[in-house]
């Protein structure tokens, strides 16, 4: 999508979505608004929701795992899951040590070893387009920014409307491409769910933002996956069930799709025996099945994944983070619910 929005500004082969030629363009990614989620409250979203029914294309699929670190970065390179370096939100490093794709990265290391395509950014820059990246400060100069942004001018604004008319006021600029980032959905999500006053008032004040994207510029919206609420009840203690600490020695990453490193044939026997649902493949299988197009990483690609199957969640607490074991909305596995997001086109682009 953001590779297209480059190919309607320079021409040539890039515009895959086949976009209508424009000086400048604006992509807006807006963090856990899943196609579901939105659907099931549009009343909140009014703005969002009008111009979902407007466009033309209305949603599309994420990669897997169905997460922010894949998705960003396929966004970011216009490349497909499993093709760009970053398999996952974690995965277990080469010195045995889980690393976190999103904010894990250690000052003095070069992230661009683990993602060494060129970016959109970059291709934009190589066009004489000018490049732009507007969202909160927390981001700016993060390591996973250079993973999937690299050689991007970076706007902070903290406030979501300022953030919006920063983004605006960028887009105005000919021959610019430009994006917007909200993560605060996907943060009201995890910390109290879909469903709650936090997370509608937080997609309400989105919403409100996205009014403010008025200019003479192609416009494009989406999200990076959907969130599907897990009661607590609901979450799954791996290290509790008997036989599976025996045959895996690190399960990592999102709650819906654990990276598992160890047998997965012992560990289907242990989830069996104690009525555990859920799904065990191989990145081998998922390239098969089209789910990934390759397994290229720096770190070990894990010998198996476990993908939640219903609303239940995993967790290993020899590994988990404390704080994730509080967390309500969810995402990663392969339900509709998470993988379908909206694909909404504005301005110049309807």
């Amino acid at each position: 999508m953001f590779i297209s929005a480059l190919g309607a500004i320079t021409g040539g082969e890039n515009n895959r979505l086949r976009l209508p030629r424009v000086d400048s363009a604006l992509v807006v990614l807006i963090d856990g608004l899943g196609f579901e989620n939105l659907r099931d409250h549009a009343g909140h979203a009014r703005t969002l929701s009008a111009m979902l029914s407007a466009s033309s294309d209305n949603a599309i699929r994420c990669g897997f795992p169905s997460t922010t670190a894949v998705s960003l970065t396929s966004l970011g390179t216009g490349l497909h899951a499993g093709s760009h370096g970053v398999l996952g939100y974690q995965v277990l490093g080469a010195n045995g040590v889980p690393r976190n794709m999103l904010n894990g990265w250690a000052e003095g290391e070069n992230p661009r070893l683990w993602q060494q395509s060129q970016t959109v950014t970059e291709m934009a820059r190589a066009s004489d387009v000018e490049v732009n990246m507007i969202a909160a400060s927390e981001y700016v100069g993060s390591g996973f920014t250079s993973v999937f942004m690299g050689d991007v001018t970076y706007t902070a604004a903290d406030e979501l409307v300022e953030r919006a008319r920063a983004a605006n006021r960028l887009a105005a600029s000919r021959r610019s491409l430009s994006y917007l980032y909200f993560a605060e959905l996907d943060q009201a999500a995890h910390r109290f769910g879909v469903d709650s006053p936090q997370w509608l008032a937080t997609l309400e004040s989105i919403d409100l933002a996205i009014k403010e994207l008025v200019g003479n510029y192609g416009l494009l919206i989406t999200a990076d996956h959907g969130v599907i609420d897990v009661a607590q009840e609901s979450q799954v203690n791996l290290d509790q069930v008997p036989g599976f600490a025996d045959a895996v020695s690190v399960a990592i990453g999102d709650p819906r799709a654990l990276f598992c490193y160890g047998d997965m044939y012992l560990a289907r026997e242990a989830l069996s025996a104690a009525g555990v649902p859920g799904y065990l493949t191989t990145f081998d299988e998922l390239i098969e099945k089209g789910w990934v197009t390759g397994q290229l990483t720096r770190d070990s690609v894990p010998d198996f994944v476990l993908i939640a199957k219903g609303d239940i969640a995993f967790y290993d607490r020899r590994t988990a983070n404390r704080r994730s074991l509080q967390m309500v909305g969810q995402h990663g596995a392969i339900s509709d619910r998470e993988m379908r997001v909206p694909l909404i086109r504005g301005g110049l682009f309807v």
